[in-house]
């Protein structure tokens, strides 16, 4: 009984916080904090990293697999076919926590000390790193591609790619983006979508 209390409070205490998040993104994205209401920057910081609900969900697998490891150990079954599919099952949450941690880790790093300011009185967005910044608007953006992996081989990474009336390429991971915020700063472009066939991609910016 205690090992399943246990086991309910480990998936409950993630889901109410998937909600809580839900609730905060909700209001951030569409609400009275959204970058179509008011100004604001987005910075991709360690704590953002590990709060997020891909990061949260490899670590409920991880527990997952240790919970079912030791569960394995401590009543280890005589039929060799039931030994078989808790060590699939073991093989699988790790399998998956190890999977999903990794591409959140190179996506975080990918775009990490980067900071996104969205100014919807002027309708640009401004990319600021190692003190320099890129200011992007109608006047300064001639192109734009969204950029996203092939759905069915792994989870869903992408970013967008403005290209500039000089030709430099600078890109904003999905990270930072929150829905219709590109038709709304940018209503007069169009974008092409790039399908990548590998899980992982790197964008080609600008040096």
């Amino acid at each position: 009984m205690e090992t399943f209390f246990s086991i309910l409070l480990i998936i409950f205490i993630p889901f109410i916080w998937v909600i809580y998040k839900m609730i905060r993104y909700t209001t951030d994205a569409v609400g009275e904090n959204s970058p179509f209401l008011r100004k604001q920057s987005i910075e991709w910081t360690a704590k953002r990293f590990f709060s997020s609900s891909e990061t949260l969900f490899s670590g409920v697998m991880l527990l997952l697999g240790l919970i079912t490891l030791w569960l394995t150990l401590a009543n280890l079954p005589s039929d060799p076919l039931a030994i078989g599919l808790l060590l699939l099952s073991i093989a699988l949450f790790f399998g998956v926590a190890i999977h999903t941690f990794w591409l959140q880790w190179k996506h975080w790093h990918q775009f990490k000390g980067r900071t996104i300011t969205f100014d919807p009185t002027d309708l640009c967005i401004t990319i600021t790193q190692d003190n320099s910044h890129v200011i992007l608007n109608s006047h300064t953006v001639s192109d734009i591609e969204y950029h996203i992996n092939n759905r069915t081989k792994g989870p869903d990474f992408s970013y967008w790619t403005f290209i500039l009336t000089n030709g430099s390429r600078h890109s904003i991971s999905n990270l930072f983006f929150f829905p219709d915020v590109v038709e709304h700063y940018f209503k007069r472009l169009t974008h092409t979508v790039v399908v990548h066939e590998s899980v992982w991609f790197e964008p080609s910016d600008s040096n």
